[in-house]
């Protein structure tokens, strides 16, 4: 099951059907197929491609640096990730994006996990201008409290899918045509 079909309904509602001005990214080369699938979702859209390099030390791995590859200067950029742990390759990407002249930008997760620092870094840089959102599905957990102190984070449903499929199995219809349209 794919988050993004509840992501794309939501993004079209909230932005409207005018996407001209929207890129969709990655952080990294492994997440390019998650940003191509939006892109063609959505029609009108730009595509960039993020280049992430990381250092691995005995205790850790650290993101060094994200490149975005493509246009996104004067655009409204949208980072697809699968997860968001610590934030730490989202951030980098965002500050790319920034730095090649992107105007707002989004992030959409299909897991909000926010492990660490990561809500300090992603409140810190809400506050200063650097994202303007982050959504994420319900998937992981996140008390009332979290989603109430978090104003850069938007949690979407994903019950309403979980249940077609369900009701598509149980009834043993095939679930494709779910992801259709």
């Amino acid at each position: 099951m794919y988050a993004s079909y509840v992501f794309l309904d939501r993004f079209k509602g909230f932005y409207g059907t005018d996407f001209g001005d929207f890129v969709f990214t990655s952080t990294d080369a492994g997440g390019g197929e998650r940003a191509k699938h939006y892109h063609k979702k959505v029609i009108g859209s730009g595509l960039a491609f993020g280049n992430k390099v990381k250092s691995y030390t005995e205790d850790k791995k650290e993101v060094e640096s994200v490149d975005i590859v493509g246009n996104v200067d004067g655009k409204n950029v949208m980072i697809i990730e699968d997860m968001i742990d610590t934030g730490g390759s989202i951030l980098k990407a965002a500050e790319a994006a920034k730095n090649k002249g992107a105007n707002n930008i989004t992030v959409a997760a299909a897991h909000g996990i926010f492990s660490g620092d990561a809500e300090e870094k992603l409140t810190g840089a809400y506050n200063s201008r650097l994202i303007d959102k982050v959504w994420c599905s319900d998937s992981v957990f996140h008390c009332k409290d979290f989603l109430q102190r978090n104003k850069w984070l938007e949690e979407i449903s994903v019950a309403g899918l979980f249940a077609r499929v369900i009701q598509k199995i149980h009834h043993g219809e095939g679930v494709s045509e779910i992801y259709r349209g």
